[in-house]
């Protein structure tokens, strides 16, 4: 599976993002075509209990050329221009393909 994951930086008012990104950005990510999967979740720390991290959005698509495709879309650019409206803290994009290594799909 190829994957899409937003790293949401910490906002100056976490209401209204957690409110924005559920209710307006979300619904707009949910038209990407060919999107399979979409995960979502606040209040990230790491083992130290700290993060550089508010929220994650991971998004999964059969291969990089869907993900290509939803982002070329009408709701990608859509998605891409509403990130402002929310997210001025910043936010850091990766994208990969990700293999299930407990069912040995490393292939």
């Amino acid at each position: 599976m190829h994957k899409l994951v937003a790293l949401y930086h910490e906002p100056a008012d976490r209401d209204h993002f957690r409110t924005h990104l559920l209710e307006v950005h979300l619904p707009i990510v949910r038209r990407f075509p060919r999107l399979r999967a979409m995960r979502v979740a606040f209040d990230l720390v790491d083992a130290s209990g700290a993060s550089s991290y508010f929220a994650m959005v991971e998004c999964g698509f059969d291969d990089q050329a869907d993900l290509q495709e939803a982002l070329a879309s009408p709701a990608g650019i859509e998605a891409s221009q509403d990130v402002p409206n929310y997210a001025g803290a910043g936010v850091t994009i990766l994208t990969f393909d990700s293999y299930d290594a407990l069912q040995g799909d490393m292939a």
